[in-house]
């Protein structure tokens, strides 16, 4: 779901525990900037949508994703990823413990 650049939506699997846990959902909004640390919620090539943390920016302005649990998907595996692939940058968590801000930078 989208509205005015928002979108929400539901974490599936523990790939981003304990910042993200399955059945969470989490509120990102497109930006123009991302820097190592954003979480971010990309359309990978391979994997279909996935949210993950971004690891590194390279040069030519690609992006290194990574999971924070070791249970994720290897950075090599899922290789660099297009800016423009790059949905949302994640700033809110919503679980049952209450809403979570993730994202402290602007």
């Amino acid at each position: 779901m989208s509205w005015f650049g928002w979108s929400l939506f539901r974490i599936n699997g523990q790939s981003m525990a304990p910042a993200l846990a399955h059945g969470d959902f989490a509120v990102g909004r497109r930006c123009a900037d991302y820097a190592p640390g954003h979480i971010v919620l990309v359309e990978h090539q391979h994997y279909g949508r996935i949210v993950k943390s971004i690891q590194r920016v390279l040069g030519d302005g690609r992006v290194l994703l990574a999971g924070l649990s070791p249970l994720s998907t290897s950075t090599a595996d899922l290789g660099p990823v297009e800016p423009g692939q790059i949905i949302s940058r994640v700033t809110w968590r919503v679980s049952p413990s209450g809403v979570t801000r993730l994202d402290r930078h602007p």
